[in-house]
C-alpha cells in the first residue's frame, strides 16, 4: 500500500503539469476557427469585397455564422457594384447634354450671326436644359426611393382618380400620335401610398406604351380590384421586346435598341427603373412580358388595405 505512493504522486504531479498544457492546446484548437473568422473579417476591405470566410462542412454553429457572413458580404459587394454603375451611367448621361450645350454655345460665339441664327442656336440650349433638367429629377427620384426607410409616411389615396388624371393627361399626345388611348378602370379603389409617387408610376408607364406603339396603334388602361389585390396593367400594341432582353427591363439607364421606338420620343432608360423603385417603396410588384397578339403588358399589383 504505501509502496505505491510515490507512483501516484509521480502520476499526480505529472497531471498537475500536463493538464492545463493539453486545456490550452485543446482550448486554441477549438477556438482557431473564431480567430480565423475575426481575421478574415477585419481584412475586408470596401473597394475590394472578394474575400470570403472559409466554410468548414462541419455544417456548426461556427459554419452558420460564416456564411450568414459571406451572404451580407455579397449583398454589400452587390450593392457597391450597382451604384458605382448608377454613378457611371448618370455621369455619361449628364455629359451628353452638358457636351451639346457646350458646343451650340462654342459655335454661336465663333463668328457674328443673325438675330434669327442666334435665336435658333437658343432653342437648341434650352432644349438641351430642358432634358437635362428631366434627368437630373429622374436621378434625385431614384435616389429619394433607394433610401430605406427614408418619409415612409402614407396616407389613403385613390388610385381610379389618379390613373384617370394621368390619362387625361396623355390623352392628347396620344390622339397627336394617332394611338387609341383606352381605359377599363374600377371605381374607388383606395390604397395606402404616396400619391405624387403613383401619379409618377403611371405617368411613365402610359409615356413608355406610347414610345413603343406605332400610329394607328391601341394603349389600354385596366384598374382592378379582386378580394386582397389591386392590378393595374398597361396594355400596348407595339413590336414587344425581345425574349432575353425582358429581364433587362428595369435596369437603370437601359434602353432597348433605337429602331424599336420612335426617335422623336427617345428616353434616357430610367423610367421603368423609377416605377420599379417607386411600386417597391409601396410593398408591390411590376412585372412585364409580351402578349402573345403582339406588344408589351405591364402589370403592378399592390396588396389591398383592409376594410
Amino acid at each position: 500500500m504505501f509502496g505505491t505512493s510515490p507512483i501516484v504522486f509521480a502520476i499526480g504531479a505529472v497531471l498537475i503539469f500536463v493538464a492545463p498544457i493539453g486545456g490550452f492546446v485543446l482550448a486554441r484548437n477549438a477556438t482557431q476557427p473564431v480567430r480565423e473568422i475575426i481575421e478574415t473579417t477585419r481584412s475586408l476591405d470596401p473597394e475590394n469585397l472578394k474575400t470570403r470566410l472559409a466554410i468548414r462542412g462541419t455544417g456548426d454553429e461556427l459554419d452558420q455564422i460564416s456564411t450568414e457572413i459571406n451572404s451580407f458580404v455579397d449583398q454589400i459587394s452587390n450593392y457597391l457594384r450597382i451604384h458605382r454603375e448608377f454613378i457611371a451611367n448618370a455621369a455619361h448621361e449628364l455629359r451628353s447634354p452638358l457636351t451639346a450645350i457646350q458646343t451650340s454655345v462654342e459655335v454661336t460665339l465663333d463668328k457674328e450671326r443673325t438675330n434669327q441664327e442666334y435665336r435658333e442656336e437658343l432653342e437648341t440650349v434650352s432644349e438641351q436644359c430642358e432634358h437635362l433638367r428631366h434627368l437630373v429629377n429622374q436621378l434625385l427620384q431614384l435616389a429619394e426611393t433607394d433610401i430605406s426607410g427614408v418619409d415612409r409616411q402614407k396616407s389613403p389615396v385613390c388610385l381610379s382618380e389618379v390613373v384617370q388624371q394621368s390619362v387625361d393627361f396623355f390623352r392628347g399626345i396620344a390622339e397627336e400620335e394617332g394611338i387609341s388611348l383606352k381605359t377599363n378602370l374600377q371605381a374607388n379603389i383606395v390604397i395606402a401610398g404616396d400619391s405624387l409617387k403613383l401619379h409618377q408610376v403611371v405617368n411613365n408607364l402610359l409615356d413608355n406604351s406610347l414610345k413603343f406603339t406605332p400610329r394607328g396603334g391601341a394603349v389600354d388602361i385596366v384598374l382592378t380590384q379582386s378580394h386582397n389585390q389591386i392590378a393595374l396593367s398597361v396594355l400596348d400594341s407595339g413590336s414587344g421586346i425581345p425574349k432575353e432582353l425582358l429581364c433587362r427591363v428595369f435596369e437603370r439607364f437601359y434602353q432597348i435598341e433605337p429602331s424599336r421606338q420612335r426617335t422623336d420620343r427617345r428616353g434616357n432608360g430610367l423610367g421603368l427603373s423609377i416605377c420599379k423603385s417607386v411600386v417597391q417603396w409601396h410593398d408591390g410588384e411590376i412585372q412585364i412580358c409580351n402578349r402573345p397578339t403582339g406588344g408589351t403588358a405591364v402589370t403592378v399589383t399592390f396588396v389591398s388595405p383592409e376594410r
